[in-house]
């Protein structure tokens, strides 16, 4: 169990600290940088920067919670990887709430991509430790709380705006076609050296 908990080495020094760093600093200007449907094809840094700032730093402190622990509790999955994963699937995500939810005017936050890389993580564990039991929780969990709240709304009513919980389920859909592929490269690999 101590294994679980002792950081990556490079911990300060990697992707795991400079994403919320830049996210802190862009918190000042998270006003220019939201999802705005209204702005957005005037104002194309939208289509990312909804996915890096926050609506303000409550919300910032909760979607920083979640990205420092991951590393703690599922530590397989190295930082450039998961910093990769949260730039890459910004644009898709502001893309299908423009596409799909035209009643979503206003959207900022980690969250529906934290969603989808916790997934990949546990399913990235699972794959090399079928047997670990904090990967399964941590998969299983996400699963169910995307199912509830898109069947009873979110699960936190005290974050005081409505919590877009599209982006969770799409968030996850992202982290497990990205699972999948992966897979399926690390599959091919294999059998490429045979």
């Amino acid at each position: 169990m101590l294994n679980r908990i002792r950081p990556q080495a490079g911990f300060l020094l990697t992707g795991w600290l400079v994403l919320p760093l830049l996210a802190a600093v862009s918190q000042f200007w998270a006003g220019q940088l939201w999802y705005d449907r209204a702005q957005i094809m005037h104002a194309p840094w939208r289509w990312l920067g909804g996915q890096l700032v926050h609506l303000d730093w409550r919300h910032y402190g909760m979607n920083m919670a979640a990205w420092l622990l991951l590393p703690l509790t599922l530590p397989l999955l190295k930082a450039h990887w998961a910093s990769l994963f949260a730039v890459a699937s910004a644009w898709p995500l502001s893309l299908l709430l423009y596409v799909l939810y035209p009643d979503v005017g206003l959207y900022a936050g980690w969250s529906g991509w934290l969603h989808g890389l916790y997934a990949l993580a546990a399913g990235y564990t699972l794959r090399r430790q079928p047997h670990d039991l904090i990967a399964w929780i941590v998969l299983a969990g996400v699963g169910a709380k995307v199912l509830w709240e898109s069947w009873q709304g979110s699960l936190n009513p005290w974050a005081g705006f409505r919590v877009a919980t599209e982006v969770h389920a799409w968030g996850l859909v992202l982290g497990l076609m990205t699972l999948i592929v992966m897979l399926g490269t690390s599959l091919y690999r294999t059998a490429a050296n045979r």
